[in-house]
């Protein structure tokens, strides 16, 4: 049995109300309309997060390269360090100065005397230098600490930003069938697709192209509607 229509007299014009079909339509309409917004609201916040994410990744590797050069310079400082505590201990040897003995040459004495001073004040920024290098390798151990607390959070936040990307991707691909299967066998579209404006707007749309999705479902809503 046809369901009842009601005809109305407008001004010698007939307009039909009550069509289920549309109104059917209208109601899947909406719910696509809806998941369209929600997706795209989601993916463009995803994408934000996403070009953070890489942002920080370079702001991490930019520090990783720095320490890395830090601690390099912090090795060849060490490596120059004992070099001269050594050469220093060498000419200790070649001195001649036999320290710690009582000598009856006061010149001898002297002289060694003035060397030994001059070979401690040595021996003595050598230390002070190696003691500042070891504050400051402290330092960069805490540094790499953190750098390394750094990199697993980024490390974090890219996975799990990643995997939601990808669910999301599959909710679009999932969405866009559902689109095209329903909006190309709808009355509404079967009807405004033989117009100008619905034959342009209503086209087949790629998996990317939501905001196109949404200017059809738009349409096709308001058209249900009249």
């Amino acid at each position: 049995m046809k369901p009842n229509v009601l005809v109305l007299a407008l001004g010698g014009i007939l307009a039909l109300v009550g069509r289920p079909a549309d109104a059917d339509e209208m109601t899947t309409l909406q719910q696509l309309l809806k998941e369209n917004q929600n997706l795209s609201v989601q993916l463009d916040k995803n994408e934000k997060v996403k070009g953070d994410i890489a942002k920080a990744e370079l702001a991490v590797k930019g520090a990783d390269s720095a320490l890395k050069h830090a601690e390099q310079e912090l090795h060849q400082k060490g490596a120059g360090l004992l070099q001269q505590h050594q050469n220093i201990q060498g000419q200790v040897q070649q001195s001649g100065c036999p320290w710690g003995t009582t000598q009856q040459d006061k010149a001898f004495v002297d002289a060694c005397n003035t060397e030994g001073a001059r070979l401690n004040a040595m021996l003595q920024d050598v230390q002070k230098q190696g003691i500042t290098l070891v504050e400051y390798s402290r330092k960069l151990q805490e540094e790499r600490a953190q750098l390394s607390k750094r990199t697993m959070d980024w490390f974090d936040k890219k996975k799990s930003n990643n995997a939601d990307l990808e669910l999301l991707q599959t909710a679009r691909t999932d969405w866009v069938n559902r689109y095209n299967a329903f909006v190309f066998h709808s009355e509404t579209y079967e009807r405004l697709k033989r117009t100008r404006p619905g034959a342009e707007i209503c086209d087949q749309i790629s998996a990317t192209d939501l905001p196109g999705a949404a200017r059809c479902l738009q349409h096709l809503f308001d058209g249900a509607a009249r």
